[in-house]
Formats: structure tokens, sequence, C-alpha cells
């Protein structure tokens, strides 16, 4: 478990709406890079979460926050209540009830509810940036160090063309684990780090693969969400067989993004 640094404590205790006496529980389930704490005070649950001082891509985090606000507001993720002035941790409300990791639930039903939360929030309509991988993907290289050279920019050409020939630019989660959703409000999501408007098939190829889905759990999962958009929300035009094309088009991507991630966070 990781031990919650002085400072922070420090500052929590000084905040107005919580005090000296305030506990603070490690959770089991922890990210990456951040760390993740329930804070106790006065019989009153509240979600911490450290953030990663040392991440090489400059998060806006204050725009992250004020996002998160109005996706609270329209059920979509839990009330974020403070924004540390350092940006060292943010407290949210707490939200009672397991993750869809967590939840004693079949394969199927956990996939099913996947679907249905990864539909609506491609429904939510929101003012915030554009997901820009080309930079991205040159700032990855930057912090590895590594000497681009024609067949780079010519593979980095190539992905990008391919991206935006599909882009419709729907809000997208970006990294839609199975412990970012409530097992029973399938609306509520969590941890909105990566959120961006972009495009829907690689938010879908994201999710499939950080979720490790094989070929028969990606079948179902796609079935599932292109059954969502077509009886409840009925705002995707493509076909499910262009629907399934288009998210194995962008898996090359989103593995392409993902193993120049994790070599840029070893630097």
């Amino acid at each position: 478990m990781r031990e919650l640094n002085q400072s922070i404590l420090e500052a929590l205790q000084q905040l107005p709406f919580l005090g000296e006496s305030i506990a603070v529980k490690p959770l089991q389930q922890q990210g990456l890079s951040n760390s993740a704490y329930q804070l106790i005070y006065e019989g009153k649950l509240y979600f911490l979460k450290v953030l990663d001082s040392n991440h090489f891509i400059q998060l806006a985090r204050k725009q992250l926050f004020e996002l998160q606000g109005v996706l609270a507001d329209k059920s979509f993720a839990p009330e974020a209540i403070y924004l540390d002035p350092q940006e060292r941790f943010q407290i949210d409300a707490w939200v009672d009830g397991k993750t869809l990791s967590e939840a004693t639930l079949t394969t199927t039903d956990k996939l099913a509810t996947l679907a249905v939360t990864m539909a609506a929030i491609h429904t939510v309509e929101v003012t915030i940036p554009e997901l820009n991988l080309r930079a991205d993907w040159f700032t990855y290289y930057n912090k590895i160090g590594t000497d681009l050279d024609e067949e780079i920019y010519e593979r980095i050409n190539r992905y990008e063309t391919r991206y935006q020939a599909t882009n419709e630019k729907v809000l997208c989660h970006n990294d839609l684990a199975l412990a970012h959703c409530h097992a029973n409000n399938p609306k509520l999501a969590y941890d909105w780090e990566y959120a961006a408007i972009g495009n829907r098939f690689y938010d879908l190829a994201s999710c499939i693969d950080v979720n490790q889905l094989d070929n028969r759990d990606t079948e179902f999962f796609l079935d599932a969400y292109w059954a969502e958009t077509q009886q409840a929300l009925s705002f995707l035009s493509c076909s499910k067989a262009q629907l399934k094309d288009n998210v194995a088009a962008m898996k090359e991507l989103v593995l392409y993004t993902n193993d120049l991630w994790f070599e840029a966070s070893r630097c």
C-alpha cells in the first residue's frame, strides 16, 4: 500500500471541511501513476487522489477538474470537491458501491454494462480540447530520446490519417477500464484524466485493450455497444460490420500509443 506524504496530510488537515482527526485509508485498487485513498472525517467519506507530479505529459488539471464538475451535474462522474492549488491532490465525493472489476457479475453482464457506459459517454456534449495523438506521440519520442527518422514520420502521418478518417468528434474517456465503471449505475464513470473530444472507434479500441478482452469478449462488447446505440441512443450511422472494421483499424494505433507511453514512463 502507498503511504500518504506528510506534507499532503498536513494540507488536508488545514482544509475548512476537514480537520486534524481525519483518517486516511489506501484503497486496494490503485492506478499506474496516481494513488487513491479513502478519507474519513466525522463520519463522512471522501475519495482522495494523489496526483503524479512527475507525469511526462503536462495535464490540464484545472480544466479536468472543471470537466468533472460538468459531468457530475449530468450524473456521469462523482462530484469534484477540491483541487489542491499546487495540484498535488484532488478530493471527490465518495460513491458507495462496487466497480465492475469488483462486482460478482458474469463476464457478459460486466461487458454489457461496460458497453452501456461507453455508449452513454459518447452522447455527452461538452466543450473540451480534442485528443491530439500526433502531439502525444512526439512528446513520448522526445521523452524516450528517439532520433526521429523518415520511417517514424511516415508512420505517424499514416496513423494520423487513419484516425481522422473516422473521427466524429465525440466525448471519449480513453481509459474506460472495468475498474472505472460503477457496477450498478451504468452512466457513472471514474478517472476522467485522459478525457478528450475524439474518435469513438479509438475509444472503443482503447477500452478493449485496457480490459484485455479476447476475440470472443470483443465481439460481445461491440455487439452490445451497437445494440445500445441503435435501440436506445440512435446516433451511430455506420453498420455493425463497419463499426467492427473501424475499431479494428484503431487497434494498431492504440497499441502504438500505449507502447510509447509505457516506454516514456520508464525514462
